[in-house]
C-alpha cells in the first residue's frame, strides 16, 4: 500500500466503468494549472475509456502577479531561449536555454515522486503510462523521459509534446533502452516557442533513436487546438496497451 499523499480530486480523472488499465500524465504550461489540462483530459477520455488522467498543478506559483502555476522559473524569458538548437543561438539566448534546462531538471524529482505514488496506487505498469504536456509541460515531459532512460529506469510508453521544446543537453542513453514513441504538435504561428524548435527536437531525438512524429498546425499560435488534441489522443491510444 502506498503512503503517498492523496491526489486532489481536481487533478485525477478515473474511468467511468471498470479498472484503470492505462495512465496519462498531462502537464500544463506556464501560468496554467491542472484544471486547465483536465478540460483536455475529459475530451481524451471519450476515446481512451480505460485510462486514468493525472493533471497535477505545478509546484510553484508564477511570479510578478501572473496567475496560475509553473513547473520551474524562467526569469527574463524570451522566445530566443527556445528557438531551436542552443548551439546555434546567440550566447545570451543559449545561457537562458541552459538556465531553463537546469531549473526543469531540479523540478523533476518532486513531480516523479508524485507520479510514482499514483502509479503504485493504481497499479499501472510503466509500459501502460504516457506523458503529455503543453509548453513548459512538454519540457518537463521530455526531461523526465530522458532522465529515466539515462538512469536505466522504466520509461513511459509514449510522450506527446504540445508547443514546447527539449531543454539542455540530451544525456547519453543506453543503446539497450527501448525508446518511447514521441509525437510533437506545434503551431506554425507560435510566437512564444517558435515552430523551428519542433523541427530541431524532432531531429535531435531522431538522431538518438526515437521515432518522432511531428504534426504542424498551420496558422496556429501558442495553444492546443481540437485537431491537434484529436491526433495526440489517437497516438496515445495506439501506443498504450489496452
Amino acid at each position: 500500500m502506498s503512503s503517498a499523499s492523496p491526489v486532489p480530486a481536481h487533478e485525477l480523472l478515473l474511468p467511468e466503468d471498470g479498472p484503470v488499465r492505462r495512465l496519462v500524465v498531462l502537464l500544463h504550461g506556464y501560468g496554467g494549472d491542472g484544471r486547465e489540462m483536465m478540460a483536455l483530459a475529459r475530451r481524451m477520455a471519450r476515446r481512451m475509456t480505460t485510462a486514468a488522467f493525472f493533471c497535477p498543478d505545478g509546484g510553484e506559483t508564477c511570479p510578478d502577479g501572473v496567475s496560475g502555476r509553473q513547473w520551474f522559473s524562467t526569469p527574463g524569458f524570451r522566445p530566443g531561449w527556445v528557438a531551436g538548437d542552443p548551439a546555434a543561438m546567440p550566447p545570451e539566448d543559449a545561457a537562458g536555454h541552459v538556465l531553463m534546462g537546469r531549473n526543469a531538471a531540479a523540478a523533476c524529482p518532486a513531480l516523479e515522486e508524485r507520479i510514482g505514488g499514483l502509479v503504485a496506487r493504481l497499479e499501472v505498469p510503466a509500459e501502460a503510462t504516457a506523458f503529455a504536456g503543453f509548453s513548459q509541460g512538454q519540457m518537463m515531459s521530455l526531461a523526465m523521459m530522458t532522465a529515466r532512460l539515462a538512469a536505466g529506469q522504466p520509461a513511459p510508453a509514449a510522450v506527446v509534446g504540445f508547443s514546447g521544446t527539449l531543454l539542455g543537453v540530451l544525456p547519453d542513453l543506453p543503446d539497450t533502452s527501448p525508446r518511447p514513441a514521441v509525437m510533437l504538435v506545434h503551431g506554425e504561428a507560435d510566437d512564444v516557442v517558435p515552430f523551428a524548435s519542433a523541427r530541431w527536437v524532432q531531429a535531435r531525438l531522431g538522431a538518438a533513436g526515437f521515432r518522432v512524429e511531428l504534426l504542424a498546425r498551420p496558422g496556429l499560435d501558442h495553444r492546443v487546438d481540437f485537431a491537434g488534441l484529436a491526433a495526440a489522443t489517437a497516438f496515445l491510444d495506439d501506443h498504450l496497451p489496452q
